[in-house]
């Protein structure tokens, strides 16, 4: 029974190491794809080890020399996978050396090598701290799929950040936060930095992309300085992402926002028709940026909701 469970898993780490560097997730996967993607590093290596501790030159050592070996090879091969990756599709990853170490743990902690550990609190102690760190890298699979779940029931709001998760749906770096500012909104806002670089803003990302029976996009803007600000849209579809993602190809349209709230609605019809060799396909939009363009000086603006009407 050995030998054939040692086949199938010889199988899997054969695909497993194929897969490590074509295929998997894309740009615009969602990101409870991604995260689980990266969870197979954790399969991929607790497989291995367990291959490994079958192998007689491994098995025979001391319990010390036993782990330090595995682990060894776990770290060097983890590392060395992840230098081979540059210039494939994949995009190396320190983290995911981490989760090839935690794939080997939870084989050495909870198999039969795990036993012979001294004194038994040493023992508990050892398979709590790989249970919590095994969670931890669990956490962000959990969390994409929970907002998942809240966009879903949510729609067509795409974006209205009374969660915390929903920041997660936006790209923008640390110039992002979600604030309560009872003076001008009962509801929470996305705080956005801006800056003096050529573009500055943020980009809705993780969203239902299917629009094909929407009429309007709203968005609600508070710009708190006493002058107006003016701020940049740009809706673009897969084909476009797809492509040379040239200006001509996509919806591109500047409002001026006026001291205070400015609820702006735009025409998906005129979405559709904006690129200047085709139809837009609204059932595969990707994307939706908000920025502003060379600002003489840093500014702020908040964003509220972000809603489909039909």
């Amino acid at each position: 029974m050995k030998n054939y469970s040692a086949w199938f898993i010889s199988i899997f780490l054969l695909i497993g190491s194929v897969l490590l560097f074509i295929g998997g997730p894309d740009y615009y996967s969602s990101r409870s794809l991604k995260y689980f993607w990266d969870m197979g590093h954790i399969l991929y290596f607790a497989l291995l080890t367990i291959l490994l501790s079958r192998w007689s030159l491994i098995s025979r050592m001391p319990l010390m020399w036993y782990w330090i070996t595995i682990l060894t090879i776990t770290f060097l091969l983890g590392t060395s996978i992840e230098f081979m990756q540059y210039g494939t599709t994949r995009t190396p990853n320190t983290g995911d050396v981490l989760r090839d170490l935690t794939g080997s743990l939870l084989v050495l902690v909870f198999g039969p090598s795990g036993t012979k550990l001294q004194p038994i609190n040493r023992r508990l102690s050892l398979k709590l701290s790989v249970v919590l760190l095994t969670l931890v890298l669990l956490w962000p699979f959990a969390r994409s799929l929970l907002d998942e779940a809240i966009a879903w029931y949510q729609f067509p709001l795409l974006s209205g950040f009374e969660t915390s998760f929903e920041i997660d749906r936006w790209q923008g770096g640390d110039r992002l936060s979600v604030e309560s500012i009872t003076s001008i909104s009962n509801s929470k806002l996305l705080k956005l930095l801006l800056t003096t670089d050529k573009y500055s803003g943020a980009t809705l990302k993780y969203f239902d992309g299917n629009w094909a029976s929407a009429r309007t996009l709203k968005i609600s803007f508070y710009n708190p300085d006493t002058t107006p600000l003016q701020i940049t849209c740009r809706i673009h579809d897969l084909q476009h992402a797809d492509g040379y993602e040239e200006y001509e190809d996509r919806y591109n349209r500047s409002f001026l926002l006026t001291p205070g709230w400015n609820h702006i609605e735009i025409d998906l019809e005129e979405v559709k028709e904006s690129p200047s060799s085709r139809n837009m396909d609204m059932s595969r939009i990707r994307g939706v940026g908000l920025f502003a363009v060379s600002l003489p000086a840093p500014r702020t603006l908040y964003l509220d909701e972000v809603r489909l009407t039909y």
